[in-house]
């Protein structure tokens, strides 16, 4: 047989049935994210005005919601201290904050694109997720304020600070600002690792989203494992920088190997 003949043999492509399984799981989990928004749209206009801590469990709900109809099967390693703190997590992908709600309530910081994805972006907004315009000065200092009131009223708020994603076999520089918020507070910083089982459930931001969400849809259960490493004092480093390089070769230290 040629190897053209070869590329195109049955067994090279997924079976009717296995097409028809993956496009049930993608109608089933379509239509539950359609309701559960719907529902969750409803409980979020019942936290404005407010404080962060509502918004917060709120987020934390949605979480967990959108991890069981995805079938994200979590398992944590580690405990995460009591009591306000930032939590910096490397970047794989978009169901990185959903993953999160499965260890606490929450806050999170995400770029400004978010806010502009259909549907997405106006649950996220109502929720308390905070909006951040890359390269713009005003949005970061906007979006710093808001994490110290939250900090202040006793919430953990969530941060990516390589300010894109990855593939996990490293983590990028970290951007200072909410490392200078941590020192300004006085709380904690906490590093959390996180790794995929599939390494195709990572998405890169120059990859067309569309492609790799419907993928994403259809998929059978996917694994992932959260790693709480030890909490790291404001008083750590001597600079905003320094704690985020302190934070940052933290998670580096992680055997980035994926899940078995």
């Amino acid at each position: 047989m040629s190897a053209e003949a070869s590329s195109r043999s049955p067994s090279a492509r997924p079976s009717h049935l296995e097409w028809v399984s993956r496009s049930a799981r993608a109608f089933r989990r379509t239509a539950q994210t359609v309701w559960a928004s719907v529902h969750l749209a409803r409980e979020a206009l019942g936290t404005q005005g407010e404080d962060a801590t509502a918004k917060a469990h709120l987020l934390r709900k949605m979480s967990l919601r959108f991890c069981d109809i995805y079938d994200l099967r979590i398992s944590v390693r580690g405990t995460l201290p009591p009591g306000p703190k930032i939590v910096v997590m490397n970047h794989l992908g978009y169901v990185d904050p959903m993953l999160f709600g499965a260890l606490e309530a929450y806050l999170s910081i995400a770029k400004s694109e978010v806010a502009r994805w259909p549907g997405v972006g106006d649950l996220a907004r109502a929720l308390g997720v905070l909006f951040v315009v890359r390269g713009d000065a005003y949005s970061g200092f906007r979006v710093l304020r808001e994490v110290r009131r939250a900090l202040d009223a006793g919430a953990t708020v969530l941060n990516f600070p390589e300010g894109t994603t990855s593939d996990g076999r490293d983590v990028l520089p970290f951007h200072r600002g909410v490392f200078g918020v941590a020192r300004h507070a006085g709380v904690p910083v906490v590093p959390v690792h996180l790794r995929f089982s599939n390494p195709d459930l990572a998405w890169i931001d120059d990859q067309t989203f569309m492609p790799h969400f419907l993928k994403f849809l259809g998929s059978e259960s996917e694994a992932v494992e959260l790693q709480i490493l030890g909490a790291i004092e404001p008083g750590a480093a001597e600079s905003a920088e320094g704690l985020a390089e302190h934070a940052r070769q933290a998670l580096r230290r992680v055997d980035p190997a994926r899940l078995s």
